[in-house]
């Protein structure tokens, strides 16, 4: 179904319920649909609350959504970034605000070797490096970092020539980046997973050594989080500003199993087959961007 399709469906489902059950209090998950939600909150006389995540709510806004923003009873935003930089953006009421950060099942993300049958899957051995992103792979979402991966792998194919990179996930944009990697000349190391369910992204993320994400704007990284939790990567704050409430700092690439001083700060982990150099960077140095520190 069109994306535009999906959207009208949903909230004229949402408004079927709510004028069905007659809710006490509407909450509106994303703002996307918060122009929705107004009038359905004004016609039932029922408060609404919004919630913020990223950088849907950082960046300028249509007038609808400007109007729904402001006339939310109460806000949640998912970290402080999120919250400061909306606010000062749009001019929220921080009064009227607070933060509720993302959540995840930590028992479903726990450390273990290399799956065998994703090994077997994406031909891969498993003394083999491997690196990882998991996102959506949509055109407007282009700041996730697929390309500045791409973009790196050339130049630590020169130092791993058995390196591979898994990027798991869907969306507009995989038939540019499959374009990307055949102008690169990477593609035969670049796996494109296209979905994974749920409950076989646990095992992706032990199936890696790297778990990188060059993103130059996360609300939260909930992605992070998962990986590291699953791989058991333990890491010190960095010198970045913080977006992420989880760590101060804001970290594009998580080195899984190898251990590097970072801006005077530390990432460990002994399990290690990455070779040290691929873990810094694709020219041996240490690239440095508004968001953090990247592959």
């Amino acid at each position: 179904m069109p994306l535009r399709l999906r959207t009208a469906a949903m909230v004229l489902i949402g408004w079927y319920h709510a004028l069905r059950e007659r809710p006490d209090c509407i909450i509106c998950f994303h703002l996307n649909f918060m122009p929705a939600v107004l009038p359905l909150a004004r016609l039932l006389r029922s408060p609404y609350v919004g919630v913020l995540h990223g950088i849907e709510a950082w960046n300028p806004l249509p007038a609808s959504r400007r109007r729904a923003l402001a006339s939310a009873d109460w806000l949640y935003a998912v970290s402080r970034f999120t919250l400061r930089s909306s606010a000062a953006r749009h001019g929220l009421d921080l009064a009227k605000a607070s933060l509720l950060p993302c959540s995840f099942d930590e028992s479903r993300f726990s450390p273990g070797p290399k799956p065998d049958n994703l090994l077997s899957r994406y031909g891969l051995h498993i003394d083999q490096p491997i690196a990882l992103t998991v996102a959506r792979v949509d055109r407007s979402e282009r700041y996730k970092g697929h390309e500045t991966m791409l973009a790196a792998m050339p130049g630590i194919l020169n130092r791993c020539p058995n390196m591979r990179y898994i990027v798991a996930g869907t969306g507009d944009d995989l038939g540019y980046l499959k374009s990307e990697a055949l102008r690169l000349g990477v593609a035969d190391s670049v796996i494109f997973t296209g979905f994974i369910p749920t409950e076989e992204l646990p095992d992706l993320y032990r199936l890696c050594d790297i778990f990188v994400m060059p993103s130059k704007a996360e609300g939260f990284g909930i992605v992070f989080l998962e990986a590291w939790q699953a791989v058991g990567l333990s890491l010190q704050e960095t010198k970045t500003d913080q977006q992420m409430p989880w760590i101060r700092g804001v970290l594009a690439c998580l080195s899984i199993r190898t251990t590097k001083s970072l801006g005077g700060r530390s990432i460990v982990n002994p399990r290690s087959k990455v070779p040290q150099q691929v873990a810094l960077s694709a020219n041996g140095t240490q690239c440095r961007g508004e968001s953090g520190i990247w592959l």
